[in-house]
């Protein structure tokens, strides 16, 4: 199997070279003749991480015009790879809308969000600022997609935007959505690990004070290891939201991953 995607990456890498779209298309064809592909079943993060974003990345060498249909594909691992392109060409080229990077965004499958994610993440370092702004805009947006998908790639920004991610993630806290609930527990989590700890516990001990305090969020990132570190502070968050939320499934573990974590 993985013989055929190698073989895939050089057909696109030498239709991509050539520069002519039918070439292209006809990659693409011998893609969509995968099985995996052609039921258009559920992807693997490995499957994005290891083939569709490197054939995004050797089609960000085409002009947006040529792109932009790939995003309506009916196939979702073309939409994935046409949106990890246009995330690519964004930071290098004119030619890729907002609009391009909102509709990729908006996507149904999480797959082709995710695809965009990862690309956005890795060419993060050409221009921050700009991507911060974007993900900024992106959660406050009314879809749930748009919101999960600017999620996935703030995080990459943690280094350079740490303090001001916060606050961003700070007006999240009543979200309902479960994706986005889901990964706002990751950015979080990724902050907490990148010397942010200490605010994160302020914000968590801010949302457990505050009324109808969002217990799976909180429950959830004080479950990751990075807690065990401040048994104290996060023992007392979750004592918190436990004395008014009652004992539920997600205080329950997260004060037994945080017992673990310490034992470990």
């Amino acid at each position: 199997m993985k013989s055929n995607y190698r073989e895939f990456l050089t057909d696109l890498k030498a239709a991509a070279l050539i520069g002519h779209p039918d070439g292209v298309a006809m990659a693409l064809d011998g893609l969509r003749d995968q099985p995996l592909v052609a039921a258009n079943q559920r992807m693997s993060e490995a499957f994005i991480a290891e083939l569709l974003l490197p054939a995004g990345r050797i089609l960000a060498s085409l002009p947006a015009v040529d792109l932009r249909p790939l995003l309506g594909d009916p196939s979702a691992a073309v939409r994935t790879i046409g949106a990890a392109a246009l995330a690519c060409r964004s930071f290098v080229e004119v030619d890729v809308t907002s609009k391009d990077l909102h509709r990729a965004g908006g996507d149904p499958r999480t797959e082709v969000r995710a695809g965009l994610g990862g690309a956005l993440s890795e060419a993060a370092y050409l221009d921050p600022s700009h991507l911060f702004s974007m993900g900024a805009d992106w959660l406050k947006d009314p879809s749930p997609r748009l919101r999960q998908t600017a999620l996935t790639f703030l995080p990459a920004l943690a280094s350079s935007h740490g303090e001001r991610l916060l606050a961003l993630y700070a007006a999240l806290g009543k979200e309902d959505d479960n994706q986005v609930r889901a990964a706002l527990v990751a950015a979080l989590v990724g902050l907490a690990r990148a010397s942010q700890a200490g605010p994160i516990l302020d914000l968590l001990a801010f949302w457990a004070s505050g009324p109808s305090p969002n217990t799976w969020v909180i429950a959830k990132t004080l479950s990751a290891s990075w807690a065990a570190a401040h048994p104290a502070r996060a023992l007392a968050i979750l004592e918190t939201i436990q004395s008014r939320a009652g004992k539920t499934k997600e205080i329950t573990n997260a004060l037994r991953a945080l017992e673990r974590h310490r034992v470990n």
